[in-house]
């Protein structure tokens, strides 16, 4: 009885423990440029910064957006159009 729990034993201490699939079962994430610096960042649910690589970057564009060196185009609407009906 012993020499065939021996057997099993020395069996299972040969054979790994699970099977490595390598890439097959890692989850491919979309690679994107970091809009401050141009750096390829994996677009993850655990990074935080998206679509910044860090967060020096984060701040450095909202910075940007702070001292309005960008501008999201729109028109100017007051109102007065309307009651005229033009």
């Amino acid at each position: 009885l012993l020499l065939g729990l021996n057997d099993g034993l020395e069996r299972r201490r040969r054979e790994p423990p699970f099977v490595f699939l390598g890439d097959a079962m890692a989850e491919k994430y979309k690679k994107v440029a970091c809009p401050t610096c141009g750096k390829d960042v994996e677009w993850r649910p655990e990074n935080p910064w998206r679509p910044f690589c860090g967060e020096r970057c984060k701040l450095i564009d909202l910075g940007q957006w702070a001292d309005e060196k960008f501008k999201i185009p729109a028109e100017e609407h007051d109102g007065f159009d309307e009651e005229l009906g033009v």
